[in-house]
């Protein structure tokens, strides 16, 4: 959380087993989020809960030169998905 604009790089949450993964957070309380070649991701790899993700911002949100925000789970048999939350204060999202 920070209350600027937030340049991130590469976030990543793994859960192995029956371990639960940890949630991931970006906010900006009053700026924007720019995800300038970064990935964020939420992995699962046994049964265990990857993680939610958040992003948040009051300005903006941008995704460029090909950021991802993603969630994967191995085994989609007995795996827990999690979930990918974006929300803005105003409209301008570019991916």
């Amino acid at each position: 959380t920070a209350a600027g604009n937030i340049f991130a790089g590469n976030v990543r949450s793994l859960s192995a087993g029956a371990n639960p993964g940890g949630n991931i957070t970006v906010q900006s309380q009053s700026g924007s989020v720019v995800l300038n070649r970064s990935q964020i991701n939420a992995q699962n790899t046994g049964t265990g809960f990857a993680g939610d993700i958040q992003i948040q911002a009051q300005n903006q949100i941008f995704l460029v030169n090909g950021s991802e925000i993603n969630s994967t789970s191995r085994n989609t048999l007995t795996s827990d998905f999690s979930s990918i939350c974006i929300r803005l204060q105003t409209s301008d999202l570019r991916l």
